[in-house]
């Protein structure tokens, strides 16, 4: 109580006006303050302490406080700032905007459920919910990331484990269609196992930071979209490369080699639509996104087979969503917004109460409709043209923005059938063979020449 009055003594006597102000609603939200601290990672072992600036150019005043949340003291304008990691106003504004999202989770986390087990059961639902969770759940279920990122990523390891194991292991129903109801189950089985490969993703990219990638592993996140891209699901493309963006510079490398390098047509694409997200996601980024898109610096077989010279033979045609992107926001958004009515139409019409007519649908509404499109890029080039166009729309999009909310999901949603599963299965086993020489590339070894062929040492490109 003592070093509250302290503080507050010190505020009165240092602070004025704006300063004074923002002073005293840090000291009301003590949980901001925590967030804050836990947040800035800057802090030098043993700097235990932080200063806020409260001019907007980083000078004093300063509030004073420690990383656990306790204040210390406030600091005029005039006084030295000594032995403290100085934190700025804009740093602050972001942080504050991402506590208002982190306060938002937990209170659908509360009320979803409630205990210490509650994220289980979140998870299980949103893994239920297919093709298309519900955004409540995800909400809920993103509050807990800080304890189940370690989690989420062994789950993606063996999720892909899983799938390549039963690619092969349920091959025969191809020739034989499934009759019994155990033979069943294990179709619907492995199909909604393939579409948590779209929730799996969103909840691995809400905090890239506490997510540890390895790039050598065979089962590193740049496999979690080679697998999806061979789902042929834009829900689940769309979000796994909406998380490729998300960790941006970090899987740059890993992408640029398996452009390089891969023989394998739909490897191939998954790497440029990689590349393309990342440039989105990063506009440091994009002028090396741009440069490897335009042309192979390096000896890649892939850049030469047919349906890839069809695909690339205007490739400045995927400078547009750099150049342009808002072009295709627009044109998605008025599209979504068409499917989105038609949809409630087909199926609640008791949702046109609330939107009457097309020009009604909610922007936000109408850009989720995107993950909702029908193409298979692996067929035809206007597919994968559609795919790219997407990317612009969905890169830019909040991790609860990638879900329906639950009063919508019935717009989207359908219940399961086993023609759906089989025809996964056979989409899946016919590329998915085309992976495993991918995993079981030897190592390159950091000073020998890089895989790319340009010369230099593996530690100096693309294994740096």
């Amino acid at each position: 109580m003592a070093d509250d009055l302290h503080f507050l003594e010190r505020s009165v006597e240092r602070l004025a006006g704006p300063s004074l102000d923002i002073a005293m609603a840090l000291y009301r939200d003590g949980e901001l303050v925590r967030f804050i601290g836990e947040r800035v990672r800057q802090i030098e072992p043993g700097d235990q302490r932080l200063a806020i600036a409260l001019n907007a150019d980083g000078s004093g005043p300063f509030v004073l406080f420690e990383r656990s949340g306790h204040f210390v003291t406030c600091l005029s304008a005039d006084m030295a700032l000594q032995d403290a990691q100085l934190v700025t106003l804009e740093q602050v504004g972001s942080l504050v905007a991402q506590h208002a999202v982190w306060r938002a989770r937990w209170a659908q986390a509360r009320e979803r459920g409630s205990g210490t087990r509650a994220w289980r059961g979140l998870i299980q639902r949103l893994y239920d919910g297919g093709l298309y969770p519900c955004r409540e759940d995800f909400a809920a279920a993103a509050a807990f990331h800080a304890l189940i990122a370690p989690a989420l990523v062994r789950n993606h390891q063996q999720l892909l484990r899983r799938l390549a194991s039963q690619t092969q292991g349920l091959v025969h129903y191809t020739d034989k269609p499934p009759k019994h109801s155990r033979q069943i189950k294990e179709i619907r089985d492995f199909w909604f196992d393939t579409m948590w490969l779209g929730t799996l993703p969103a909840l691995l990219g809400l905090d890239p930071g506490r997510v540890y990638i390895d790039p050598a592993n065979s089962t590193g996140l740049h496999m979690l979209s080679a697998v999806a891209f061979q789902s042929t699901y834009p829900a689940v493309m769309l979000r796994t490369y909406w998380m490729i963006a998300r960790f941006g510079k970090r899987l740059l490398p890993t992408y640029r080699a398996q452009l390089r390098t891969t023989t394998s047509d739909a490897l191939f694409m998954d790497a440029i639509l990689a590349l393309i997200a990342i440039g989105l996601g990063s506009r440091s980024l994009q002028a090396e996104v741009r440069k490897l898109l335009h042309g192979p610096s390096g000896p890649s077989p892939a850049w030469t087979t047919p349906f890839i010279e069809r695909l690339t033979g205007s490739r400045g045609a995927f400078d547009g969503v750099f150049d342009n992107p808002q072009r295709y926001i627009d044109h998605h958004i008025a599209q979504g917004r068409i499917n989105v009515h038609e949809a409630m139409c087909a199926r609640a019409p008791e949702l046109l109460a609330r939107w009457p007519s097309t020009a009604d649908v909610p922007e936000e509404v109408a850009r989720i409709a995107v993950l909702h499109n029908s193409f298979n890029p692996l067929e035809s080039q206007r597919a994968m043209d559609g795919l790219v166009q997407s990317l612009p729309v969905i890169v830019p999009l909040a991790p609860e923005q990638l879900f329906w909310p639950e009063e919508l999901c019935v717009l989207a949603r359908g219940p399961w059938k086993l023609a759906e599963g089989m025809a996964t299965l056979e989409r899946l086993h016919k590329q998915y063979g085309r992976l495993q020489p991918e995993r079981a590339a030897p190592r390159v070894g950091r000073n020998a020449p890089c895989v790319c062929g340009s010369g230099k040492k593996s530690k100096r490109c693309c294994g740096g």
